[in-house]
């Protein structure tokens, strides 16, 4: 490890400890932080390091060159997932790894847009200006995210063929988890599920009203997870699940 690479991981476990502190958690240490040439994630655990209480956070080279504001806000949403992560360990693997892709996602980019809404002045409006990559207006974050949820869901409808095979419902969770964000700074964001492709509208409907009612119960979120997660292998295998 350079020298480098030994002052960012001390700024990063110095950030988790105040993580903690914020939110009144006491948590396991990182046992490794490892940076990766990558252009898939800018910060991320394992799932199966996770399950097995390994923690290792393994962060994208290219993150220590971004902003100080927009680092931190990917290090919240990662180090909600070990929180996350202590909730369910007990659980079978399957249901834990269904529970991180539904649940944690939604509440791990909640956290994540929470810190960044606190990074700017208030009052905070759909008009502000927020940090990310580089400095864009709330409402043109929220427009991407959504849009990046429409091209995930088309292209997860495309599952034609099976080299071609396409499952990342990842944005469906990040948006959700935005929206609930906004609304505890009592921003209405107007979205239209109907929007994107008929064939999972109902399913991301269903996710939704789970995720955004006053009092979240697992089983639902893990239910809807495993209804869409039906649907898009129902696609790809021409229905033959049943």
């Amino acid at each position: 490890m350079n020298n480098k690479s030994n002052a960012y991981t001390m700024i990063i476990k110095q950030t988790y400890k105040n993580y903690q502190k914020e939110n009144n958690l006491k948590l396991p240490d990182i046992s490794e932080v490892k940076y990766d040439k990558t252009d898939e994630f800018w910060g991320k655990f394992n799932t199966q390091d996770l399950y097995n209480k390994n923690y290792i956070l393994h962060i994208c080279d290219d993150l220590l060159s971004e902003n100080k504001k927009f680092m931190k806000q990917i290090l919240y949403h990662e180090f909600t997932h070990l929180s996350d992560s202590l909730r369910f360990v007990d659980k079978s693997y399957k249901d834990f790894e269904c529970i991180m892709q539904s649940y944690s996602e939604y509440h791990a980019a909640e956290v994540e847009m929470i810190e960044r809404l606190n990074e700017i002045e208030q009052p905070v409006t759909l008009s502000s200006d927020i940090y990310h990559i580089g400095i864009l207006t709330l409402e043109s974050f929220m427009r991407q995210t959504f849009e990046h949820l429409f091209r995930d869901t088309n292209n997860m409808s495309n599952n034609l063929q099976p080299e071609n095979f396409s499952y990342n419902v990842d944005n469906i969770y990040h948006f959700c988890g935005y929206v609930k964000a906004l609304q505890e700074f009592n921003i209405q964001y107007d979205y239209d599920l109907l929007k994107i492709t008929p064939r999972y509208a109902l399913q991301c409907k269903n996710i939704f009203d789970c995720l955004l009612k006053d009092e979240i119960v697992i089983d639902d979120i893990y239910n809807t997870y495993q209804a869409l997660e039906k649907s898009i292998l129902n696609a790809a295998l021409g229905g033959l699940l049943k």
